[in-house]
């Protein structure tokens, strides 16, 4: 018995693995350097249930108000997992959002986001 490749949609798989390949060269071109991606790394984003994105620092712009970065990727080290994010997208997610202080000295001005909202 042979099989002839069709040249049309026979399933929902074939509809699936189209939609799952387009994802995987959207991937593909950001790690092809045709994307900036800005990484942070979380300790505690497993228990409190919400990531800080930090926006100011000493009173200067800095973290998502000055990345150059077209997507963030956030690891949730605890859990060895990731969320990738477009930064545009991120910087809309983070509009009046809580902010809490933070980093050393409690210097840094973040939003507080939780986890869910991401994703």
């Amino acid at each position: 018995m042979s099989f002839k490749k069709l040249k049309y949609k026979t399933s929902a798989f074939d509809m699936d693995l189209e939609f799952g390949h387009t994802y995987e060269d959207k991937l593909r071109e950001l790690f092809q350097n045709k994307g900036k991606i800005e990484v942070k790394a979380d300790r505690m984003a497993h228990e409190t249930g919400n990531i800080t994105i930090e926006f100011e620092c000493r009173g200067k712009p800095s973290g998502i108000s000055t990345t150059e970065a077209d997507y963030w990727f956030y690891w949730i080290a605890e859990k060895d997992t990731g969320i990738m994010i477009a930064v545009s997208r991120l910087k809309e997610i983070c509009e009046g959002k809580k902010v809490v202080n933070g980093g050393d000295d409690k210097a840094a001005k973040m939003y507080l986001i939780p986890v869910g909202e991401i994703l």
